[in-house]
């Protein structure tokens, strides 16, 4: 995922911390369009939080998840989409790699999907001014993920053909 992205080796997969990282990536901070990402020196207190809460989110959906064959309520679709959402945004937010970000919240976000029956949605290119850049956008700049939540809801319905 991080070929010919990284300036050096030990970007790859290494979280930006001011401790126990390669020295290139200590006190690492990284500004997207103008907006910072987590500060270094927060970086793994806040992935500590964002697992935790992923993990409890991920298991909160899966005790109301249907046995049967059923398809899901749309409620709890509804559900799988705020946690998909919630998980990109989070992960763009923190910004923990030097690089590569966006690549592995979108892949988070498609485990989500995928986990619960649906299809992968964010197969898309990012761009800036479009809604996926605009929603990344909010997400990095406010913690509030409800913009994404409704890209994933478009590209959903593009997916199943229905919009």
């Amino acid at each position: 995922m991080f070929e010919g992205i990284a300036p050096h080796p030990d970007y790859l997969g290494g979280f930006r911390d001011a401790g126990e990282v390669p020295y290139c990536l200590q006190d690492y901070n990284v500004e997207v369009g103008g907006l910072p990402g987590v500060s270094s020196d927060h970086v793994l207190a806040e992935l500590d939080r964002f697992i935790s809460e992923f993990v409890a989110k991920i298991h909160g959906l899966d005790a109301t998840w249907p046995v049967s064959d059923g398809p899901p309520t749309q409620e709890q679709t509804e559900w799988v989409v705020q946690v998909a959402a919630w998980a990109h945004g989070e992960w763009v937010r923190i910004h923990p790699f030097a690089n590569g970000n966006g690549r592995t919240s979108r892949l988070r976000t498609n485990y989500v999907l995928v986990r619960y029956g649906f299809g992968p949605a964010l197969q898309i290119r990012p761009r800036p001014g479009e809604p996926y850049g605009l929603a990344a956008r909010g997400s990095m700049a406010t913690g509030d993920h409800r913009a994404m939540e409704v890209v994933i809801w478009l590209v959903l319905a593009r997916s199943y053909g229905i919009a």
